[in-house]
């Protein structure tokens, strides 16, 4: 056998030895190049209790709107980062299921907005 034969064939094990170990999830790290981590992400913060805690207080005495709730969650500190607008309706469409808030249409210049209040 010739050694450019020879050289062929060890590069193409080595290639099948990385793809084997990556398949039974081996970490392998080629020479250099940089290996990019994989970012994991966190659970996300349970806002029940903290718009639960703005229910007790009687911030929903008055019709609010989910931009409202969120502005102060942030501003009274209750969670650790801005609360994302989609979890606190959720929360608050599981307060509405739950008997505690009803929802009402309040109009807001020319938008017609959909608020929370306090069931009666």
């Amino acid at each position: 056998m010739s050694e450019e034969l020879i050289n062929k064939i060890l590069t193409q094990l080595k290639h099948h030895e990385e793809r084997i170990s990556a398949l039974e999830g081996v970490k392998t790290e080629p020479k250099g190049k940089k290996v990019r981590q994989s970012v994991i992400k966190g659970k996300a913060d349970d806002l029940t209790l903290p718009i639960r805690k703005l229910f007790d207080e009687g911030f929903f005495k008055e019709a609010r709107v989910d931009l409202e709730v969120v502005d102060e969650l942030q501003k009274r500190l209750l969670t650790k980062k801005k609360p994302l607008r989609a979890s606190v309706v959720n929360v608050l469409r599981k307060m509405v299921r739950n008997n505690l808030l009803e929802r009402a249409e309040i109009a807001r210049g020319k938008k017609n907005l959909i608020a929370y209040i306090n069931k009666p």
